[in-house]
């Protein structure tokens, strides 16, 4: 019930086959296997003695194995962290390990059709790097921030600040979209335009930062993404110290 009647569901049909062809090419040259993922079972220990314990559904080549996420919706921030987390989780485990992490889905961009998000450890010899560990250290602390409050880290606007590309529309967009328009938003953040979010001031026992309190959180977590993960080079190791 949901295609148009006649020649216009054949076009539209003709059309979500040619994305969907784009997406399956694109996953078969990211190495995505087909059939049953191989579960890797993770037990990490932090600093602070925190275990991390759960599966990652293993999914590409076995030369440098890792999750793969295939889907038909547009690639979103979460989906990047998502991947990232298995990611660390897995050079967490087993820092010896080619690990991979691989997102597949329609482009944000409406110029490009398909989009992939293919990650490796960024490695120990990185400048200004850091180890999966102290990345999930991070993780861990923005979750347990946010079950003691409302902190101001958002599915996209923080995404888009840390690139430095936020803007009025990822708040409160004419369509709908916004992460200001969640009602669970709304209730932690009443009332507040793009404008006097982004002139919340720091607070005590915030992550450090030189802007408000949007621009502090926001670095923490994606600037952590950057200092752990990099997208992948074929031809090179994945592993740890095998990338810049």
């Amino acid at each position: 019930g949901t295609l148009p009647p006649g020649v216009l569901e054949d076009e539209l049909v003709d059309e979500l086959d040619g994305i969907v062809a784009a997406i399956t090419a694109e996953a078969t040259a990211h190495g995505v296997r087909q059939g049953d993922a191989e579960p890797f079972e993770v037990d990490v220990e932090l600093g602070d003695r925190t275990r991390i314990v759960g599966t990652v559904r293993l999914r590409l080549d076995p030369a440098t194995p890792g999750p793969a996420r295939v889907q038909y919706k547009k690639v979103q921030p979460v989906d990047r962290l998502a991947a990232w987390l298995d990611l660390m989780a897995l050079a967490a485990s087993d820092p010896s390990g080619e690990w991979r992490s691989v997102v597949i889905g329609r482009a944000l961009d409406p110029r490009v059709v398909v989009e992939a998000v293919d990650l490796v450890p960024a490695g120990f010899g990185a400048a200004d790097g850091i180890d999966p560990c102290t990345a999930l250290e991070v993780a861990v602390d923005c979750y347990r921030r946010g079950v003691r409050e409302p902190i101001p880290l958002f599915p996209v606007l923080s995404y888009e600040q840390h690139r430095s590309t936020a803007r009025s529309s990822h708040w409160v967009s004419h369509g709908g979209g916004g992460d200001g328009e969640h009602a669970a938003v709304r209730l932690a953040f009443p009332d507040l335009d793009y404008q006097a979010l982004m002139a919340l001031p720091s607070r005590p026992g915030d992550p450090p930062g030189t802007g408000g309190r949007v621009d502090c959180f926001a670095e923490y977590l994606w600037g952590s993404f950057d200092r752990s993960a990099t997208p992948f080079a074929p031809g090179r190791s994945a592993g740890p110290g095998g990338n810049p």
